[in-house]
């Protein structure tokens, strides 16, 4: 019998995809462990989708997208980059640098097929969202982890990353609105980074698929900063309630913009047409309902934060996104243990943290994109299960 690949026998289903099958079985169970927004797809949105089929816009696209469609995202880009860059000066980008990928977890693939071979390094935040370290895993390129800390709002220090470096790296990754954290990176800290990246000859892959939901401050992305160096990996997902649509991008300079271009010739050959003048549709529509989204997200954000407090669970605010990383440790359970104990013995379902990484391990993450009676009677429970009453 023919043996797998080595590099994909090391593959597993994360922590967060036990608790869901597992959840599944259960009725009337609280579900907290996966970030999904709880609303549907704008109506606008829906209706561009349904109006290009019946258009019979199904066939291949171009790799890279369709080119209205990548236009209409260069002109948003290029509107948040001036802001970003305190500048009126002409466009950062132009159309050819965006690549349109199947959703942000194909953008993130194909950025790292892109810059790196098998044996290269990414370094990686710790915690991070599992398909980081997974995806490198399954194309054979070594990781290596940078600490986030709680007492840092898990924001990186520039000198945690720098001291991964070896000879081998090759690309550092950021991920700002961060999952599973919410923590937001500042200005300051990457324009450091940047400069760490230019001192060492590195790529920088950002991650910005929660770029819209941001409660405190602004979204800054360091591609305004080196658009050389910098790849830019967004989504529709979240910022529009469109996880199943599957279409996300890239921002990059145009020799990575081509090689992902190809890379989705071999892959997908393009993201489903009709999802892309959907995406259009979001781009140019009214961005009434990102708003209320945004809003609501964030008056959950604080409900999640008064309840901790009220419980003693406490420790941080984060700043975008829409998850929190909650203290398990007074439970003397590791959070495996922690995560299955409380989804069998009082029906809530939890992202055990370590399956972010070793720093998260006595935390597990919930998505507060829920209604706020499943987050009161969650919460409530997830406390419960640590005092052990």
């Amino acid at each position: 019998m023919p043996i797998l690949a080595k590099r994909v026998q090391k593959l597993h289903s994360s922590g967060i995809r036990v608790i869901a099958g597992l959840a599944d079985k259960i009725p009337a169970c609280i579900k907290l462990h996966i970030g999904i927004p709880d609303f549907f797809t704008p109506a606008n949105i829906k209706t561009a989708g349904c109006a290009a089929i019946e258009s019979n816009l199904t066939a291949y696209s171009p790799n890279a997208g369709e080119t209205p469609v990548r236009q209409a995202l260069a002109k948003k880009t290029n509107q948040q980059f001036r802001l970003m860059s305190r500048s009126k000066r002409r466009d950062v980008i132009n159309y050819e640098q965006v690549v349109l990928t199947a959703g942000g977890m194909g953008a993130l693939s194909t950025c790292i097929n892109a810059l790196l071979d098998p044996g290269d390094e990414i370094i990686l935040p710790n915690p991070g969202w599992p398909n980081f370290f997974m995806i490198p895993l399954a194309q054979g390129v070594k990781f290596k982890f940078y600490p986030l800390f709680v007492k840092n709002n898990f924001v990186p220090r520039p000198a945690d990353i720098e001291s991964q470096i070896t000879a081998k790296t090759k690309v550092i990754l950021l991920n700002t609105p961060a999952n599973p954290t919410g923590a937001v990176i500042p200005r300051v800290v990457l324009e450091a980074i940047v400069k760490i990246a230019k001192r060492h000859d590195l790529w920088i892959i950002c991650d910005e698929c929660y770029e819209a939901i941001i409660f405190e401050g602004q979204h800054f992305s360091p591609f305004v900063l080196d658009p050389k160096r910098v790849v830019v990996v967004r989504s529709f997902s979240k910022t529009y309630a469109m996880t199943g649509w599957r279409v996300g991008y890239t921002i990059s300079n145009l020799e990575v913009a081509n090689k992902i271009r190809e890379l989705n010739e071999c892959q997908i050959a393009c993201v489903p047409t009709f999802c892309q003048w959907a995406a259009k549709a979001a781009l140019e529509g009214p961005q009434t309902s990102v708003r209320q989204m945004v809003n609501s997200y964030k008056k959950r954000r604080d409900l999640v934060v008064q309840l901790l407090k009220q419980y003693g669970l406490y420790q941080y605010t984060p700043a975008g996104a829409f998850y929190i990383l909650i203290d398990i440790s007074k439970s003397g359970l590791d959070s495996e243990t922690f995560a299955l104990k409380l989804l069998r013995d009082r029906q809530v379902a939890v992202a055990p943290g370590a399956t972010f990484g070793s720093q998260a391990k006595k935390y597990v993450r919930i998505c507060f994109a829920v209604k706020e009676k499943d987050l009161r009677e969650g919460i409530r429970r997830i406390a419960a299960q640590v005092s052990g009453k």
